[in-house]
């Protein structure tokens, strides 16, 4: 028999405290798409958005071959496979889920809905969850969890907590969209800038120039003195132009070659093994000095007069100069495909035919790049803001006043 801490069993802040198997069941209805007529929308683990509680896909689920739980409009869906990950959604209709995805069916005589959505989000929750069976695929304990004493107010109280937090939500969902339309709008701004198709007034009768990338780059060779004593400062390359990061420091006796070359503001460096994820960086001032592996190729701009190096950096964004390194490797299989820098060197590119035009899309870009990470700021402030309030909304430190 499942035990219901009663209501005369308070908090400190006037909260009643419950174990969470009184605020909510956890449902046992299955569907086999192998014997049901019915049809639904199916929601996997990867259909629920990690920390956001958006539902982003669903799946026939008369294509499917496993059993599915059931859940209805009224219920809550947590991920129960790691559940550090954060994965759970209000869903708006009927439908089916992958087994694992806890249903949980709250019990409204003491905890609303959208409570019991906030509550699972909270860090006592998740941390409760997290305490799980198996360690290569660890999953929420529900026989643990069911146990554990929460601490809710009363249910009108309960509905304007769910109704601040969902403002949050609705403030963070606003800004994700801002971010997009900027990121959408300097894509666009990017295609037709860097090809000339779009110009700024003062440059747009001087026609662009085509030129060998091996009349502007060099590839150059800075072999370090290496020593087993010395301190490395490693980085690499993220995928799709996501720019250089350190790697953690280390001494030269731990890493695995003595083979190693400084980098130098302004260097255009190449992952020789990642070329066809766009693994391409102008190193700014941040990595000078730094070190890479022979598996980087370093070239030096020979020509700063006329190619401007915060251009190139642009350019190294673009779909177009990363087929020029696809096209430039060599190798049987797309994963095992190796740079060939003096392949890419003999490909041309078009340019501004001024360092001053160069210099105007560039500035003009990095603007936009900079609205954007501002923007990426305040979604952080707006989340964090978020999480201070469920701590103090849900723990009673604050009070809404019913």
């Amino acid at each position: 028999m499942w035990l219901i801490l009663k209501g005369d069993v308070m908090g400190l802040n006037g909260f009643q405290k419950y174990e969470f198997q009184s605020l909510c069941s956890l449902s046992k209805k299955k569907y086999n798409p192998n014997n049901s007529l019915e049809r639904y929308q199916c929601y996997e683990l990867e259909h629920l958005s990690q920390e956001t509680g958006r539902i982003i896909g669903s799946v026939d689920s008369k294509e499917q071959s496993s059993i599915k739980n059931v859940f209805s409009d009224q219920d809550v869906l947590f991920g129960k496979l790691r559940p550090y990950l954060k994965k759970y959604a209000l869903p708006s209709t009927d439908g089916v889920c992958s087994t694992e995805i806890w249903v949980l069916v709250p019990k409204t005589e003491v905890c609303s809905r959208r409570y019991l959505f906030a509550l699972i989000q909270s860090e006592k929750f998740v941390r409760c969850a997290s305490i799980a069976s198996g360690s290569k695929m660890p999953r929420a304990d529900w026989n643990y969890i069911s146990t554990q004493v929460f601490e809710v107010p009363q249910i009108l109280e309960q509905e304007m907590i769910a109704d601040i937090l969902g403002a949050c939500d609705e403030a963070i969902e606003a800004q994700e969209r801002l971010i997009t339309q900027k990121q959408e709008r300097q894509k666009g701004l990017m295609q037709k800038l860097l090809v000339g198709e779009v110009r700024f007034p003062k440059f747009d009768r001087t026609p662009w120039e085509e030129l060998k990338l091996g009349s502007v780059l060099k590839h150059v060779f800075r072999p370090i003195s290496w020593s087993p004593e010395m301190s490395l400062k490693l980085v690499s390359i993220r995928r799709r132009a996501g720019g250089l990061f350190l790697r953690p420091e280390m001494k030269g006796s731990d890493y695995k070659t003595s083979d190693l070359h400084e980098i130098r503001k302004g260097d255009f460096l190449i992952s020789k093994r990642q070329v066809t994820h766009g693994a391409l960086a102008v190193v700014k001032t941040p990595f000078d000095g730094c070190h890479v592996s022979k598996e980087y190729t370093i070239f030096e701009n020979t020509a700063p007069k006329v190619l401007h190096t915060p251009y190139l950096d642009w350019l190294s964004k673009t779909r177009e100069m990363w087929h020029k390194a696809y096209v430039a490797s060599n190798g049987v299989a797309i994963e095992k495909l190796i740079f060939v820098p003096k392949d890419f060197l003999k490909f041309e590119i078009k340019l501004p035919p001024t360092i001053e035009e160069q210099r105007r899309i560039a500035s003009f870009l990095n603007e936009q790049e900079q609205e954007i990470v501002l923007s990426r700021k305040r979604l952080e402030v707006l989340k964090l803001q978020k999480k201070s309030l469920m701590q103090k909304l849900l723990t009673g430190e604050v009070r809404v006043k019913v």
